[in-house]
């Protein structure tokens, strides 16, 4: 009975998940003044993660597999009684100056909808990490669906009703950015999914051909971009 309810429990998180996922990132695009953004020193660390997951599992994920709460002297821990001066000061050291992501050896200019979706990303493999080799397929589908959906909402923005791309109002190249960086993660999540496809049997990651028309999307994406940006040529 509580495998069949925690299966039940787990489909239902993964369908709401899904659901705010698909329609937060639109919201978000939609309304996105694709302005340079603050990226806090956390979201950096996310990205060196999810860099390292191709060839092994971040200890910071496979943590949340131990269900065990820390103690101290038996009792749990309690955040709220933790040293105002100590809190005030760790949060100071996490708002971080920077208003762009490094991705290995490449550096990109943020945007709020990008640290949104990069947080998803991280969010979708941690639970691969964590739950059961029977829901890898759905949740490999997921982050390949966040990918193309925000190719397609972030282009579908600048190109409404009939608009060339050069017209939208748009800052084409902090979007343009945004579009690069996602494009690095594009392999990145593909070789998570075909690492842990090697551990077991059950589960067949999604086909190359897929990853790789999904890659030369964001390519077409990332040219109409840097067209519509380009400066006029010398007359």
């Amino acid at each position: 009975y509580l495998s069949d309810a925690l299966a039940g429990q787990i489909k239902n998180y993964m369908f709401s998940l899904k659901t705010k996922t698909t329609r937060t990132i639109q919201n978000k695009i939609e309304s996105e003044n694709w302005t340079p953004y603050i990226v806090n020193s956390s979201v950096q660390k996310d990205v060196n993660d999810i860099v390292s997951s191709m060839d092994l599992d971040p200890l910071d994920w496979v943590k949340y597999s131990d269900l065990v709460n820390q103690e101290t002297d038996g009792n749990p821990i309690d955040e709220s009684n933790s040293d105002t001066e100590t809190s005030n000061e760790s949060r100071a050291n996490n708002m971080g100056h920077r208003k762009s992501v490094v991705v290995g050896d490449k550096t990109f200019v943020a945007s709020d909808s990008l640290l949104y979706c990069i947080g998803i990303i991280k969010e979708l493999l941690i639970l691969s990490t964590n739950l059961p080799v029977m829901y890898l397929s759905e949740f490999e589908k997921m982050s390949y669906d966040l990918l193309k959906s925000f190719n397609a909402f972030a282009m579908g923005s600048a190109t409404q009703n009939g608009r060339p791309l050069s017209k939208s109002g748009k800052n084409l190249s902090i979007m343009g950015e945004s579009i690069d960086c996602l494009a690095e993660l594009i392999l990145i999540v593909q070789r998570y999914y075909r690492r842990l496809s090697s551990f077991s049997r059950d589960f067949t990651p999604i086909d190359q051909a897929s990853y790789t028309q999904l890659s030369q999307q964001y390519q077409a994406s990332a040219e109409k971009i840097y067209l519509a940006n380009a400066p006029p040529p010398p007359i």
